[in-house]
């Protein structure tokens, strides 16, 4: 019977898969996320995600990583990954303007939050300015 999850790993091998699992995890979260920042963080340090053969090569490696524990929730995240590798690959490749757009739609997004929060700021300081201007009359 195959157990949904085995908490904690049993052996230290297990550990480091867990490991390297949750690291793996962590680097594919932190380049589709929307902070220019920590994108160009992963993209000078993790160069091989940008690369459409590479990238899939490590959804290969995650995929194994996550099967190796014989586990319910192992193998359907093997599987999820086994299923998003070649789509990944071929956005990649066939549409290589993607992250591009993605890119200019993050920098708006941006500059929009910018925006409302030099505002807010704006906002806040003219009520402490109010009510100084009250206590002090």
């Amino acid at each position: 019977m195959t157990t949904i999850l085995t908490w904690p790993p049993s052996t230290p091998a297990r550990w480091v898969l867990a490991g390297y699992a949750t690291l793996g995890g962590l680097l594919l979260l932190t380049i589709e996320s929307p902070f220019s920042s920590l994108r160009m963080s992963v993209a000078l340090n993790f160069g091989f995600l940008y690369n459409p053969f590479l990238r899939l090569l490590f959804h290969a490696l995650m995929g194994l990583i996550a099967w190796s524990f014989h586990t319910l929730l192992g193998d359907l995240t093997a599987a999820a990954l086994g299923l998003m590798a070649p789509v990944n690959a071929y956005v990649l490749c066939m549409h290589s303007s993607y992250s591009a757009e993605r890119d200019s739609a993050l920098e708006e997004e941006e500059r929009l939050i910018e925006a409302r929060v030099r505002e807010e700021r704006r906002r806040a300081v003219r009520e402490i300015a109010e009510r100084w201007a009250d206590g002090n009359s």
